[in-house]
């Protein structure tokens, strides 16, 4: 989870109190790179003098200033206080400083993320937290090409919550001659996929959390997926307005004494007024490019996000529908005799017996059922 800082009680609390800096300290050209050691450093400021000027560049008012980044392999601020593993980085705007996990698969998403965070000036304090962190995520998908993809899905899972779970549609074989059947026939399964269960609040009060003075009630399971539903919106509004349409909300939000956009607004310009626009939004984004990252990269994606052991989403959708029709088959005989598709919502059916991580996935849910069942 990456997590910013707003910390209003940051000043009432002793300097003695916070966590002493990694010992190893470069130069980038905005600010100085703290890691454990000095390659480590060097790498990190490298980043940063990559991609601070083209998050300045892509986003509204973000004024040029100095950041200090920490990367820590104990990700804290207070000495009484540790991160959980699940966090990937925060942002102390007080102190104009980065606390980075040390993460080098991920490390360019999460620079970027804290970048937006850092950078960004008072004309965006009107947009929800949540919106921020969809934003934040959305330049880094933009400036991060190779998880692109990675991030649009997980996001698109997570914010597929707030509308029952992501809808797919599992298309199979029943081949002949198993069970008596002399002619094989073609079948359809309308499923959703969910990582977690359904949050308790509904879009609209998500999407009307204050990130100055409220940003932590995102993080709580009330609130569960609220990166992804920010996310969902925000993509949707700079699709169709792009970013400075975003930016022109928040202004105007600002110009009228309000705190916040307003839901209305933020709904208006995404078109997503209820749980049908948002079923909707989530089938559109499901691309062949989004299944390949929800097989290939998702699984362990969310082992990192949650602290949680890697869950392999779609495989076990399959795995459901198949299982009591096929359970006498072996795993490879299923997936080879069955040719389970994925149907998107554009018409695409995409093989999936094919991909290597479903097989292995597949397989070891597979295998967990049959010991099961003989025990």
């Amino acid at each position: 989870m990456i997590r910013t800082r707003v910390a209003a009680s940051l000043l009432a609390l002793t300097a003695a109190c916070r966590v002493a800096p990694p010992p190893q300290s470069v130069s980038s050209e905005h600010g100085a790179v703290r890691a454990e050691t000095v390659i480590e450093a060097q790498m990190l400021a490298d980043l940063v003098n990559e991609l601070y000027p083209r998050v300045r560049e892509l986003v509204p008012d973000t004024p040029d200033q100095d950041i200090e980044i920490w990367q820590q392999d104990d990700l804290r601020l207070w000495t009484h206080r540790r991160e959980p593993l699940s966090t990937r980085g925060f942002t102390v705007r007080e102190l104009h400083r980065i606390h980075l996990r040390d993460n080098r698969r991920y490390s360019r998403w999460f620079l970027v993320h804290e970048l937006v965070h850092a950078l960004h000036g008072p004309s965006w304090h009107t947009l929800p937290a949540a919106c921020m962190e969809g934003l934040c995520d959305w330049v880094a998908a933009r400036l991060t090409p190779q998880l692109t993809d990675t991030i649009r899905v997980v996001r698109l899972l997570e914010a597929s919550r707030y509308c029952g779970g992501m809808p797919v549609r599992i298309g199979y074989t029943f081949p002949r001659g198993y069970r008596g059947m002399t002619v094989s026939s073609s079948n359809l399964q309308h499923l959703r996929i969910t990582s977690d269960p359904a949050p308790e609040w509904s879009v609209e009060r998500v999407l009307s959390i204050d990130p100055l003075d409220d940003a932590e009630m995102i993080h709580r399971p009330e609130a569960s997926g609220s990166y992804g539903l920010g996310f969902l919106f925000v993509s949707r509004i700079i699709a169709a307005r792009g970013i400075a349409g975003l930016h022109t909300l928040c202004v105007r939000a600002a110009a009228e004494h309000r705190d916040l956009v307003p839901f209305e607004w933020l709904a208006d310009a995404a078109e997503l007024h209820d749980r049908r626009d948002l079923t909707r939004a989530v089938a559109a984004g499901l691309d062949r490019r989004a299944v390949r990252a929800l097989v290939d990269d998702v699984p362990d994606l969310l082992k990192t996000m949650t602290d949680r052991p890697a869950r392999a989403v779609l495989p076990e959708v399959i795995v459901q529908i198949l299982w009591p029709r096929f359970c006498e088959m072996s795993a490879a005989e299923c997936l080879d005799r069955t040719h389970p598709q994925l149907r998107l919502a554009d018409g695409t059916r995409i093989a999936l017996d094919h991909m290597h991580r479903l097989r292995r996935d597949f397989t070891t849910l597979w295998e967990a059922n049959q010991s099961r069942a003989t025990q």
